[in-house]
This record gives structure tokens, C-alpha cells and sequence, in this order.
């Protein structure tokens, strides 16, 4: 393997229409190793916050979250977060990489006015956020669930948008090219981790986004009743929707919403805020299935 790594390396001109690049430093892009060395050097990293930083509170050993580069370090504290971004700044130095100041920001949750001062730690310096956006899905510093989803579904709402242009721009399109269309495309866009803001307050908030686009499909005018453009176009409520999606998944023991639905079930907590009914309504599902 180690041969094979060291072939693939050994070819560093790359061509760009009409012109030759060499390349001196970097893991080239687009290929099948990268994603491996990538883990093979990150590695170290996360040993390192587990050797170096003691378990912390609530959060244990969960110091980090991490999708490749995408990373996102949790702590309780100032105190406790200082110290962690030390140990990522070590490791940086040591694999002589730089931490983009630039694009890094923290968050404090419910935090007093010291604690969003800017964090300087060994000549880093990361600014205060009121909201992050990890891998698509939005966390607001007041924990407040309201304005999560608010965001949240503004965000969504251009989705919509793009249906409505390609529903106007193919009128005379099948019907049941414009269903799967809905459903493939802009269902799944909109569902994208949902994990993280599922919730009645969610449900409720998102019911006026899910009818405009209902409405779209048909062609039926806003002011159409929601019953009669479910029955006009066949189509379930934006709840027996959510039904069907999260009764798909009840049996899949790595599936992140029904992890996160399992384990407040389980310690008998609330769901983001909703009431205990969710979590019955998730439980009711998984028995008949």
C-alpha cells in the first residue's frame, strides 16, 4: 500500500487545459487516497485531545465532531475550550498545517458577555458567532429552538423557490414527472438533517412551507384549501409524510434520526424542546412495524 502511495505521489505534473502545474506539497484532489490519508493524519489529532483533555462533563469523551475537515470542537467552558483548541494548535504546528482564523468561529451557548469575548489562545485568535452552521444544519447561541427553526427553514425555503421555477418553466411536463420531481429533489433537500431540528415547533413552523410547494405541483391558485390540493394531487399530509420517512427508517440501528430519537426515548428527555408525544408517536411506529 505504502509502494502504491508512494507511486501515486511520485507524479506530480498536472495539466489545466493548456497548462502544465507541478505540484510540491498537498494530497491531490479529487483522488481515492485522499480521504485516507486524510483519517490516517487526524488520527492523531483526536488521540491527542483524548490523551490531553480530561473528560468533560456531560460531554465525556465527545471533544470533537468531525466529518473530514469539516471539524467542530464541544466543550463546557471557556476554560475547557481553551484547552482544546491548545492541543489543535499543537497538532497543527507539529503537522505543519495552519488553523484558517479566517472561516473559524465559536459559539457560547447561553453564555454571559465575557464568555463571548474572543477566544486568543498561543496567537489564535477566534471570534464570537451568534449562529454556526455545521454540515447545513443552523445552532443559535440563545438555544432557542424557535429561532433555529425559523432559520432553518429559511434557509429551506430556496428549494421551494427552485421547484416553483421548474414547475413554471415545464407546465406542460407530466404530472408524474413534477411528483417525483417534489419528492426526490425537493422532499429530501428539505428532510436534509433533520435530525438536529425535528420537533412539533418544527412541524408547525415548516406546515406553510410544505403546502406552497403542495400548491405548486398542481398549479392550483394559494388560495386553494390544503384538503383539496391533497386530494387533487394524491399526495399525504406534511405529518404522514414524516411518518412514512422516520417508519422507512425505524430498523436502522445507524440511521443518525432514529439514533438520536432512540437514545432520548431511552433516557426519557425531551426531543429539542417538543413533548414527550414525538417521541410516542416514534415509538408507536417502530412497535408496528
Amino acid at each position: 500500500m505504502v509502494r502504491t502511495l508512494s507511486v501515486i505521489y511520485k507524479t506530480t505534473k498536472m495539466i489545466l487545459r493548456s497548462a502544465t502545474i507541478t505540484a510540491s506539497v498537498g494530497v491531490c484532489r479529487g483522488s481515492p487516497t485522499s480521504c485516507l490519508l486524510f483519517t490516517l493524519l487526524v488520527n492523531d489529532m483526536i488521540r491527542n485531545l483524548k490523551e490531553k483533555c480530561q473528560p468533560d462533563g456531560y460531554l465525556e469523551w465527545m471533544h470533537v465532531l468531525m466529518l473530514m475537515d469539516d471539524t467542530g470542537l464541544l466543550a463546557i467552558s471557556r476554560k475547557r475550550a481553551e484547552e482544546k483548541v491548545r492541543v489543535l494548535k499543537e497538532f497543527c504546528t507539529s503537522s505543519k498545517m495552519m488553523i484558517n482564523q479566517a472561516k473559524t468561529q465559536f459559539m457560547a451557548i447561553n453564555g454571559a458577555a465575557e464568555n463571548r469575548e474572543p477566544l486568543k489562545v498561543d496567537g489564535v485568535t477566534i471570534e464570537n458567532c451568534s449562529s454556526y452552521t455545521y454540515l447545513g444544519c443552523i445552532f443559535t447561541h440563545d438555544a432557542n429552538l424557535k429561532n433555529t427553526i425559523n432559520k432553518q427553514c429559511s434557509r429551506k425555503m430556496r428549494h421551494v423557490i427552485k421547484f416553483e421555477a421548474f414547475i413554471e418553466k415545464n407546465r406542460n411536463a407530466p404530472f408524474k414527472v413534477k411528483e417525483k420531481m417534489w419528492s426526490a429533489a425537493l422532499v429530501s433537500s428539505i428532510l436534509y438533517g433533520i435530525e438536529l431540528w425535528l420537533g412539533l415547533a418544527a412541524i408547525k413552523t415548516a406546515n406553510a412551507m410544505y403546502m406552497r410547494s403542495l400548491k405548486t405541483l398542481p398549479g392550483v391558485r394559494k388560495t386553494t384549501t390544503g384538503d383539496l390540493c391533497f386530494i387533487e394531487a394524491g399526495l399525504p399530509s406534511q405529518k404522514k409524510t414524516l411518518e412514512k420517512f422516520i417508519d422507512e427508517r425505524s430498523d436502522l440501528t445507524d440511521d443518525p434520526l432514529m439514533f438520536t430519537l432512540e437514545k432520548c426515548r431511552r433516557a426519557n428527555t425531551r426531543v429539542h424542546g417538543t413533548s414527550e408525544a414525538w417521541i410516542n408517536m416514534i415509538t408507536t411506529m417502530k412497535t408496528k412495524s
